[in-house]
């Protein structure tokens, strides 16, 4: 673990989120020292969420630790997204504090905290082995479509950022050393990506939907959390294992974005339909995601039998179930996105309408 780049690049990042907040709450003509009360007070609730979820989830650990569960500082014991959730009640209490309206708070707050995800997610790069040991095992069955090799070998995923580099130091059965350099995807570094293209959306989000108090916000929250719920999947991290294959971080995401697609059709209905055509399809793009992450784990052979397909087709689906669950849960991923943006859209409309 290289400690004083993480610590460099994790302050730096809290630094430029709160100067970015400073910036907008100053053109927006809010009060700007609501930047600097909501970094102050989510240094404390962000630490105190971020511990107390994941040792809410894993309660195994507070039986082995006992109350040090609660202090122990080690990076794999803390919920990123329970961190998150709570530098934005630090947000919400600032706002309070400075008499600000706190959905108006959180629209100014999107882009800045985007771009403290952008950071802590590029500073995770430097805990462990270079953040890079969640990826390796996953990822090998891309290079099916790369004539046979696995992503070790495959010269055309070699490139920065899809790949980096990572050398390993490791003995043969009869003792002698040797390096070996593989080239592994770094689940960190793409999350970031994401999370930078999320600060220019929630920066335009907040002038187009300035009439709409809320949907810049949660509109950020939303493609926050849809990239890290895929990619989460694919690390090989024990300690936010729930079950089977799925991350605590997955379950939080999709609480999150779930809570904000109801709020969006909530707030945008005209009649019942308005709400339960949008909670019923939800309810289907949940199922099916779960369903295809079970698949991943071989446990939907029986459905695969009942299929009204070719024998090839099904020995196929059960031999590289990586090949079509992983791309069905991408699909179904972008289907709660296009429901976010028309619900929002349908809330804007409306409130431009009253």
């Amino acid at each position: 673990m290289d400690a004083i780049p993480f610590v460099l690049i994790f302050g730096g990042g809290l630094l430029l989120s709160a100067w970015l907040f400073h910036l907008i709450l100053a053109r927006e003509g809010e009060k700007r020292r609501l930047a600097w009360l909501t970094l102050a007070i989510g240094l404390v609730t962000g630490y105190i969420l971020s511990k107390g979820v994941y040792v809410l989830f894993r309660m195994d650990v507070f039986a082995d630790l006992g109350l040090g569960a609660l202090t122990e500082l080690n990076h794999e014991h803390l919920s990123f997204v329970g961190g998150c959730a709570g530098f934005t009640l630090g947000c919400v209490l600032a706002a309070l504090a400075a008499k600000v309206p706190v959905r108006r708070a959180l629209d100014c707050f999107a882009a800045p905290l985007a771009l403290g995800v952008t950071f802590a997610r590029a500073a995770e790069c430097f805990l462990g082995a270079r953040g890079l040991d969640e990826a390796e095992g996953v990822f090998r069955s891309i290079g099916r479509y790369a004539q046979g090799q696995d992503l070790t070998e495959a010269g055309w995923t070699h490139f920065f950022p899809l790949s980096v580099p990572n050398t390993s130091y490791s003995e043969d059965m009869w003792g002698d050393a040797a390096w070996e350099q593989e080239w592994v995807l770094p689940i960190s570094l793409h999350i970031a990506i994401f999370s930078l293209i999320c600060v220019f959306l929630a920066v335009h989000w907040l002038r187009k939907c300035s009439g709409a108090r809320g949907v810049a916000f949660e509109r950020t929250v939303v493609f926050l959390c849809a990239p890290v719920f895929i990619l989460e999947l694919m690390r090989d991290n024990l300690s936010h294992t729930i079950f089977v294959l799925v991350q605590m971080e997955q379950i939080l995401c999709m609480a999150a974005m779930t809570a904000c697609i109801l709020l969006a059709a909530v707030r945008s209905r005209k009649s019942w339909l308005g709400i339960a055509v949008p909670v019923f399809l939800l309810l289907l793009i949940i199922g099916v995601n779960a369903a295809l992450q079970f698949g991943l784990d071989d446990k939907l052979t029986s459905f695969i039998d009942a299929l009204p397909l070719g024998e090839a087709a099904k020995d196929w689906m059960k031999i590289h179930p990586k090949d079509w669950c992983y791309p069905g849960m991408i699909l179904t991923d972008i289907g709660m996105l296009v429901m976010e943006l028309i619900l929002t859209r349908r809330q804007i409309r409306k409130e431009a309408l009253l």
